[in-house]
């Protein structure tokens, strides 16, 4: 289950969502590139957080709320806990360094493949990973059992729900039973729930356990959901102390007024918000049924807004991208995933018009 933590090249912790990389590689504008490798909401930024950012520009004069104040009471009403239990973060991925780096811990166990970032953050502050591969043959299933046994002899878990860049959606029992194992072992929990808004129902999220368990960092993410992933804008939910601590040792004013208006804006977009849920579904489904029926891939079953592929002809997920990238078409090479290969990709849910342009490129490149 261990493996010795070896140092990745940079090139190893890319993201998707580069336009500029492929812009001058392959000599496209910017309205001739369909970006499917990041997986933000293809239906944009809600109508209203637009107004509300135009007219918050007079107020970047000013420093923004240091806590993010407003944000946090705007949050704590919509989901239903108490701020004292909130931070919010310059995205998601300040709060995972500013966790890290504050727990100080030694070893992390972590189920691969997954987010770059835990690595990344792992590696600043020098502490070891315990690798738990999820196995292929299985689809990449969380094996129970096995994996509270691997908890043993590690000071953090971090699992994301649902899980990137399979798809795989954890039930809240299962997650459970994980963290009263943790408790027991005396471990903290990281759960990143950056995609969990694209769910239907609300049976998969922890949050209604942040006041039963100590041990427990949830992390969560606006800019995905509602498409304004260049604001920067995500939150946590923990303990009350833990939140405090974490607070004194941030740096100052990292949430932008900005990212301020639009999140609180954008939490009150009900309409919307079922409007992104219905419109995903409606073209996750097609998307999934249309691929299934292409030759040379395997599909694993999403449960949000993106589509993991298994290649299987005599191409490499480098070469493919490469090859659909020169008809505009930019999907997620996978292959720098720790526990993937170099037949793996991504995909994001588009709207259909888009994803009908993505099967036929996909088709046409395999």
């Amino acid at each position: 289950m261990e493996e010795v933590l070896e140092l990745k090249k940079k090139s190893d912790f890319t993201h998707g969502g580069n336009l500029k990389e492929f812009q001058n590689k392959f000599s496209l504008t910017k309205e001739e590139i369909i970006d499917f490798s990041a997986n933000i909401n293809f239906l944009g930024i809600p109508e209203e957080v637009k107004e509300i950012i135009k007219k918050e520009i007079e107020n970047v004069i000013h420093y923004p709320q240091p806590q993010a104040e407003n944000f946090k009471e705007q949050l704590s009403k919509t989901i239903g806990l108490n701020k004292e239990k909130i931070i919010a973060g310059n995205g998601a991925a300040e709060l995972i360094y500013l966790l890290l780096d504050y727990l100080k811990v030694n070893k992390i166990l972590l189920p691969v493949p997954s987010f770059s970032e835990y690595e990344k953050a792992a590696f600043k502050i020098e502490a070891e990973l315990d690798f738990f591969y999820l196995k292929e043959e299985k689809d990449f299933s969380l094996e129970l059992l096995e994996f509270e046994k691997s908890i043993k002899g590690n000071d953090l878990v971090i699992l994301n729900n649902p899980h990137n860049p399979t798809g795989r959606l954890y039930n809240r029992d299962k997650l459970k039973d994980i963290l009263k194992t943790a408790q027991k072992e005396g471990a903290f929990v990281l759960i990143d729930e950056a995609f969990i808004d694209f769910v239907r129902g609300n049976t998969y999220s922890l949050i209604k356990e942040i006041n039963r368990f100590d041990n427990l960092f949830i992390l969560r993410s606006l800019t995905k959901f509602f498409a304004m992933p260049g604001l920067r804008l995500g939150f946590a939910l923990t303990n009350n102390n833990l939140v405090d601590e974490l607070e004194k040792r941030r740096d100052p004013w990292t949430v932008n007024s900005l990212a301020q208006a639009a999140g609180i804006e954008a939490l009150k977009q009900k309409r919307y918000i079922k409007k992104t849920r219905t419109a995903i579904n409606k073209e996750r489904q097609f998307l999934y049924e249309k691929l299934k029926n292409i030759k040379g891939i395997k599909v694993y079953e999403p449960s949000v807004n993106f589509i993991l592929l298994r290649i299987e002809k005599e191409i490499t997920a480098a070469e493919l991208r490469t090859k659909m990238a020169k008809s505009g078409i930019i999907i997620r090479n996978c292959s720098n995933f720790r526990g993937l290969d170099n037949n793996f990709v991504r995909v994001a849910v588009k709207d259909r018009k888009a994803n009908i342009r993505l099967l036929n490129v996909l088709k046409n490149s395999l």
